[in-house]
């Protein structure tokens, strides 16, 4: 069963812990795309940062998607018979845009200085050790 499906029957608890467990599926596989594709070595922390940005823009993304297809689309109406292809290559392109953003958060993270005081601590560890 889907977690859609859970949601009409009167088991909850399942319903909650069924679209818990994709949320988190989608926020690890985000983590690990950020940590595997790039050519440069990226930090654990903001690989989890940009995972955490990409998972809340694909849960956000996926419920407008979901809302405008059914309320307000005329989608099949306008393309016919290919309708699914053209919402399946809009929603790709969404989940790339998404992919995108995570890593330009990572991208700005690692291209941002570290604040002045932990520079200076750094510096009097250094020096200490």
């Amino acid at each position: 069963m889907l977690c859609s499906e859970f949601r009409k029957s009167s088991n909850y608890i399942i319903h909650h812990y069924c679209c818990l467990v994709d949320k988190i599926c989608k926020f690890l596989t985000s983590i690990s795309s950020y940590l595997v594709m790039p050519v440069r070595h990226v930090i654990f922390r903001h690989a989890l940062i940009g995972g955490l940005t990409a998972a809340v823009l694909w849960e956000i993304s996926r419920r407008v998607l979901v809302w405008y297809y059914k309320a307000v689309s005329m989608v099949n109406v306008i393309y016919g018979s290919i309708t699914t292809t053209v919402i399946a290559l809009l929603c790709i392109e969404v989940v790339a845009v998404i992919l995108l953003l995570g890593a330009q958060v990572i991208a700005e993270l690692e291209n941002t200085p570290p604040p002045r005081n932990l520079t200076r601590i750094k510096n009097l560890l250094t020096i200490i050790y």
